[in-house]
């Protein structure tokens, strides 16, 4: 029983002479030997089966963990722990910004229906992009007013063609800039005195203008802008100041 335990003692031993602390470098190579000194900068280890037990050093830097014979490990270099994917957008915020791309405007004049006395309407194609449509206005005129300037006013018909550029992309609104071509013409009386008399003026001129977009419904918004520009007509024959306002009724197709 004696010789037995000895033995046993004696296997043990070997087996912890043999034990060996493990380096693990970060470019994945594995080094195995005895850690004789950790310092801040360098680790100093005898490698395993080295038979002039001659000291070696590596640089701290190199290493990722260490692993003890005893089993524990010691990390210097924690792994990087994998990243999240960016989140992609939302379905809503997709619906969103679709409302302002490869989609049709058919927009309402609020103002040109209750105080110039004219239908007025423009049809707009925005691109793929969101970001560039093109605008068709049209207008026609049912009622005499003259109280409005003769370039809205009392117009028989107005048409031209516009440019805008959205600039912000998502969302339930969009700020736009633009610019504007326009021709129509109007009724007028050359002579004040003689009411029963009336001539047509046609006009031309151009106005750039800033505006907002907003879609509090899926296929229905509301904008606003507000422009300045030149125009000149047959009656007058210089160039006016004119500084255009509209609100209008906004539907998406």
């Amino acid at each position: 029983m004696k010789h037995f335990l000895i033995t046993g003692v004696l296997f043990l031993s070997l087996l912890a002479s043999q034990a060996q602390d493990t380096l693990h470098m970060r470019d994945g190579r594995v080094r195995e030997g005895t850690i004789v000194e950790v310092t801040e900068q360098n680790i100093r280890y005898i490698p395993a089966n080295h038979t002039e037990n001659r000291i070696f050093t590596i640089l701290l830097e190199a290493v990722e963990k260490i692993t003890y014979a005893d089993g524990t490990v010691h990390y210097l270099h924690p792994p990087e722990l994998p990243t999240h994917p960016p989140e992609l957008p939302s379905t809503t915020n997709e619906e969103l910004a679709d409302r302002f791309a490869a989609v049709n405007h058919v927009s309402f004049s609020l103002i040109g229906i209750t105080y110039r006395g004219s239908l007025s309407l423009a049809y707009e194609r925005l691109f793929r992009s969101g970001d560039i449509a093109v605008k068709i206005p049209f207008s026609v005129g049912f009622i005499e007013n003259d109280i409005y300037s003769f370039y809205e006013g009392q117009s028989l018909y107005r048409s031209g063609l516009g440019i805008h550029s959205y600039r912000t992309r998502r969302g339930l609104s969009k700020t736009f800039r633009g610019g504007e071509l326009f021709a129509g013409s109007y009724k007028y009386f050359p002579d004040v005195s003689n009411s029963s008399i009336k001539a047509t003026a046609r006009y031309f001129g151009a106005n750039v203008y800033y505006g907002l977009m907003v879609y509090p419904g899926k296929n229905f918004g509301i904008s606003g802008q507000l422009g300045i520009g030149m125009a000149k007509s047959d009656q007058f024959k210089r160039y006016s100041f004119i500084m255009p306002l509209d609100f209008n009724l906004v539907f998406r197709f």
